[in-house]
């Protein structure tokens, strides 16, 4: 069974205590009539609602809203990031198991993409010098208290390990790069996720 979604929701407009932004009065026109509304918006990860309400209700009604709305909220916006960063074209750059092996997991749903079993022919180009210390990567970015972190790492024969966290992905690659430094390997990192995942999780 899968666990209850975690709630990354958040009240920018609401009301006192939930939120920095106390809620405004908006006028909006419905026929010839106009209405004043309370605008309260509500948002988990990169995903945004807007609720206009004709009356305002108790502090209590908008604890029930945050429990009820934010982990499926949650949950769609990082369906639809998913959804999105498989569907989004690579243009002309070469198959990405060419380059470099990646793998990525999303906590949430149970999403996982990965190139690191490119072939059944070749289970995999990784060492096992490179995968002990991934899984080292790994431990360390698992077992950690920041929700948001990450970890670079250099193995022999120019090999360097990447480990990225964020909320509930997380996201390793592995890079042949014989004379670049720490500053050049991190630009290639967030290009890679630009280009591969678009901008669905990753915060610097």
């Amino acid at each position: 069974l899968r666990s209850a979604a975690p709630n990354y929701g958040r009240f920018i407009v609401g009301p006192v205590g939930l939120s920095d932004t106390p809620i405004p009065t908006v006028n909006v026109a419905l026929g010839d009539a106009d209405m004043r509304l309370h605008l309260v918006v509500y948002k988990a990860l990169s995903a945004t609602v807007c609720l206009l309400l004709d009356t305002l209700p108790a502090t209590d009604s908008f604890l029930q809203m945050d429990a009820f709305i934010g982990p499926q909220l949650s949950r769609l916006a990082s369906d639809v990031s998913d959804i999105y960063s498989q569907q989004k074209p690579n243009g002309s750059n070469p198959p990405a198991a060419l380059q470099f092996k990646f793998i990525y997991f999303n906590k949430m749903n149970l999403a996982q993409k990965s190139t690191v079993h490119f072939s059944r022919k070749s289970s995999s180009s990784i060492s096992p010098e490179s995968m002990r210390v991934l899984c080292d990567i790994n431990r360390d970015l698992v077992g950690g208290r920041d929700s948001d972190c990450e970890i670079i790492a250099k193995a022999s024969g120019d090999v360097w390990i990447v480990g990225k966290r964020s909320d509930q992905r997380e996201f390793y690659v592995v890079l042949h790069n014989k004379n670049a430094n720490l500053i050049e390997i991190n630009d290639q990192v967030q290009r890679l996720c630009s280009s591969h995942f678009g901008n669905i999780f990753f915060q610097d």
